[in-house]
């Protein structure tokens, strides 16, 4: 484990031996997705704006119930639907579009940073404008990749509902359950919710471990074949995160978080100066930390999860 440490801070200092190149093409990632973000999700929200102007569902009326009880906005909220169903249920898929198109451009931005880090432990560099940014070939296969693992970071939560849904019926219904919650003591149903929610979080937040990796088997064409089915790099990521790494890869990621207090502390310190502090502040973290999680992340997938503990050096 602390050979593998060593490796992995020696990984590090290959962002700042490329300190330029990594910045410029930082500012281009940032660039780039946040214009693609703004031009794609402005149909979307012209889209659901007009369906909201036009709405008759009464939403005024049903958030001010918030204030009177919970009871109040669901029954609110209830006859609204009931009388507005359609227009709320395609309110709602434009909503899940844009929310899975979020999904995709948030961690299609993560893949490009990755894939320059990747680079990086090659002793190369990539091209600043060839980082898969109009690959279709790569996009349409990632959207496949992203969606396999979606479903799968689903099952816990699909569980959940259906745990609730059991839950709910076993004892009679919606109004025996408010009036159990509303009541403000301790009971079974409630106990019972929150051990169902605390084993289905957990269940997720390991699922989330197993499948962190499948992006970056995805683009580490050195050791994995680019012909392989979608599936094969959930199942590889299953496969290298097996066993007790999770222990050595919870205690990395606690090492790197004790190592950001110190540039949380000074953000808390600086956050009420002067505006020209905080952007001067802001642009040294960009510079110098902005991205070094990331680096760390692909440092652990090769030294810890690979266990590959030498790295050929290029010239």
């Amino acid at each position: 484990m602390l050979e593998q440490f060593k490796n992995i801070l020696s990984d590090l200092p290959l962002v700042y031996k490329n300190f330029i190149h990594w910045n410029i093409s930082k500012v281009l990632i940032t660039v780039f997705w946040f214009f693609l973000w703004v031009i794609l999700s402005l149909p979307f929200f012209i889209v659901l704006a007009l369906f909201i102007y036009f709405d008759p569902i009464a939403w005024k009326d049903v958030i001010s119930s918030y204030f009177s009880s919970w009871w109040s906005i669901w029954m609110s909220l209830m006859a609204e639907v009931y009388n507005n169903y359609i227009i709320l249920i395609i309110e709602w898929i434009i909503l899940f579009l844009w929310f899975i198109f979020f999904i995709f451009w948030f961690s299609y931005k993560n893949l490009t940073i990755t894939n320059l880090y990747l680079s990086y432990l090659k002793w190369e560099k990539l091209e600043y404008l060839k980082n898969l940014y109009f690959n279709f070939k790569t996009i349409f296969s990632y959207l496949k990749l992203l969606f396999l693992v979606i479903l799968i970071l689903l099952i816990p939560v699909f569980i959940f509902i259906i745990s609730f849904i059991i839950l709910l019926y076993s004892f009679w219904g919606v109004d025996s359950v408010f009036n159990l919650l509303n009541s403000g003591e301790t009971n079974i149903f409630s106990v019972l919710l929150w051990s169902f929610a605390l084993i289905c979080i957990l269940a997720f937040i390991y699922l989330a471990y197993r499948l962190s990796f499948s992006y970056i088997i995805f683009l580490d064409k050195d050791i994995y074949s680019d012909e392989n089915k979608i599936s094969f790099y959930v199942k590889e990521s299953f496969n290298i995160t097996s066993g007790l790494k999770i222990f050595k890869f919870l205690l990395l990621i606690i090492i790197f978080s004790i190592f950001m207090i110190p540039f949380d502390y000074l953000g808390s310190l600086v956050e009420n100066r002067h505006q020209a502090i905080v952007l001067l502040y802001s642009l040294i973290l960009f510079l110098t930390i902005w991205g070094l999680f990331e680096m760390y992340i692909v440092s652990i997938y090769k030294r810890v999860m690979l266990n590959n503990n030498w790295i050929e050096k290029k010239d």
